[in-house]
């Protein structure tokens, strides 16, 4: 597989097994602030494999060009197998790993800014101040428990 910038307009995207995209402008703005980290996949006749989510992203955002890779030579069976596996077996981060990734974050932040907290964590990251603060407090107190935050949500 080879990384490429292709024209967005060019893309056909099939049918999808998918039919709720979820919360595109939240995508977008986590790739205006960051970039595209993981190229959408396509074949060589430009047909979308994977990456749906993030073509729409680019998309509101206005971009021509996305970076593509591309995977050759699938039938319907194996394109519809790997839309299923991407969107099925990827894994969230544990709630114990989300916390422990704050105060990570938080420590590197701190070694380069003096002034770095937890609201500036919040907008590193593209998640609430709220959000973050949950997490810290249940680090600082050494419980990771995820149910002590159900009640909030």
């Amino acid at each position: 597989m080879t990384s490429y910038g292709v024209f967005i307009h060019e893309i056909t995207v099939p049918e999808r097994l998918r039919t709720d995209l979820g919360d595109i402008p939240e995508l977008a703005e986590s790739i205006s602030r960051l970039g595209l980290i993981h190229p959408i996949v396509i074949d060589r006749d430009k047909v979308l494999i994977d990456g749906e989510r993030r073509l729409c992203a680019c998309k509101s955002l206005g971009h021509d060009r996305i970076d593509v890779r591309y995977f050759d030579e699938l039938d319907e069976l194996k394109r519809t197998a790997i839309e299923i596996e991407a969107n099925i077996k990827r894994k969230q981060m544990s709630f114990d790993e989300e916390c422990r990734s704050i105060v990570r974050i938080h420590e590197l932040g701190c070694a380069s800014d003096p002034e770095w907290n937890q609201t500036k964590i919040a907008e590193h990251i593209g998640m609430s101040q709220q959000w973050v603060s949950d997490r810290w407090v249940v680090h600082k107190e050494g419980d990771f428990d995820p149910g002590i935050l159900k009640e909030k949500s």
